[in-house]
């Protein structure tokens, strides 16, 4: 629709209806490359690969064995002590019984007060 006046036109321009699956396929496209890029990042790191100091490692059992029977350690204390979030924490203690430095004792103390981190040993 065009209104004419002496010097000003105004045109009326259809609005697009199409913006919102537009919206709807990036958001999906960008869901697809999150998933891809955690799985090839996953797939590119194995734990094996991860190198931890003795001292670390029996830090970090020490910790585990202490904490176990209450719940686990408070978020703030893995933090304070060790620099690292929970599910850092929990990949370091996987990792680290993994090794094979634990008896098989102390393995299965660990593998029942932490059922976050399955797959323990």
């Amino acid at each position: 629709m065009n209104v004419s006046s002496p010097g000003l036109s105004v045109v009326s321009v259809p609005r697009d209806t199409g913006t919102d699956h537009r919206d709807d396929r990036v958001f999906a496209q960008v869901q697809r490359y999150r998933r891809e890029r955690r799985r090839r990042l996953q797939k590119a790191a194995p734990t094996s690969s991860r190198q931890y100091s003795r001292d670390e490692v029996n830090e970090i059992v020490r910790f585990a064995e202490v904490w176990g029977p209450y719940g686990g350690p408070p978020t703030e204390e893995v933090f304070v002590r060790f620099g690292l979030s929970m599910s850092q924490f929990f990949d370091r203690l996987r990792d680290t019984v993994a090794m094979g430095i634990c008896d098989a004792q102390t393995t299965y103390r660990l593998d029942a007060w932490y059922p976050l981190a399955r797959s323990i040993g």
